[in-house]
């Protein structure tokens, strides 16, 4: 789940009420490169009996000769205080505020014309990213570029892609949450080549993925997808979770609709204590 921290609509405190009226015990918060909402997370989730767990999605280096592209690593039971996830996340978060200039004159390039100052409004407490750039735009009521247009065109492998001056290896990545005390877990395999990407974070040591998901593919084939990652969860001894990716109505699934079985969570913080 996702607050207001990286590219959520809600506050931390606002997505823990919500998860009280929805009658979750637990979440997960799990925003793009930043512990930063934990902390109110935590504080609100002990006044209304949700427990939190401190996590963090990490976007990784694009590396296409290794099939990693769009590629992002959840790491769950991190401690907030480590000094070298901090420091990393920094230097991330920096990189994209670099990155906004040049990719708003990218998109100059072709007519569409929004301003740093409507992006870092828009993004608010978080370092900006293309969902704020989208959410810049369609306050312009420009009508230039269709949503999927712009998330597609952007992306690696898009006319409009800018990369980033830093980018965290996949390696270098799963490393910081062990360090942090954390489990590493692959976000959303189903968006990609899975065998491939499965078999990667696996030589780089990978605890987890995450089976549950909604892909919006159909409900057929959504299931067959999850039962793939399941059976290569199995496979290959690894941990499984799931969520709704929620950020807000517009985006994952509706907060609460994709359940998750108690006892994996239960093997996850036996993990942890090991």
């Amino acid at each position: 789940m996702h607050t207001n921290h990286s590219d959520g609509s809600l506050s931390p405190s606002e997505l823990v009420i919500l998860a009280k009226e929805k009658g979750l015990e637990t979440i997960a918060v799990t925003d793009h490169d930043t512990v930063s909402g934990i902390r109110e997370c935590v504080s609100c989730g002990g006044g209304f009996g949700v427990d939190i767990i401190s996590g963090v999605e990490i976007g990784i280096k694009n590396e296409e000769s290794r099939g990693l592209t769009e590629i992002h690593i959840l790491g769950y039971f991190i401690d907030c205080k480590n000094r070298k996830i901090l420091s990393v996340f920094e230097k991330i978060n920096q990189s994209k505020r670099n990155w906004l200039a040049k990719q708003i004159k990218k998109l100059s390039g072709i007519g569409i014309e929004v301003s740093s100052e409507d992006v870092k409004r828009t993004a608010g407490l978080a370092a900006p990213s293309r969902p704020h750039i989208w959410r810049a735009i369609e306050k312009n009521s420009q009508n230039k570029i269709s949503k999927d247009d712009f998330f597609n065109r952007t992306k690696i492998g898009g006319d409009l892609f800018v990369r980033k001056d830093f980018e965290l290896p996949l390696e270098d990545c799963i490393k910081i949450i062990h360090e942090a005390g954390g489990l590493a877990v692959l976000a959303h395999p189903g968006f990609h080549s899975i065998e491939k990407v499965v078999e990667v974070c696996v030589g780089a040591g990978i605890d987890g993925l995450e089976v549950k998901y909604f892909y919006g593919f159909g409900k057929g084939e959504d299931a067959k997808v999850v039962r793939r990652i399941n059976e290569l969860a199995e496979k290959h001894k690894l941990l499984k979770t799931g969520g709704s990716d929620f950020h807000d109505k517009n985006h994952g699934a509706n907060l609460g609709s994709v359940p998750v079985p108690y006892e994996w969570l239960e093997k996850m913080k036996k993990r942890i204590q090991k």
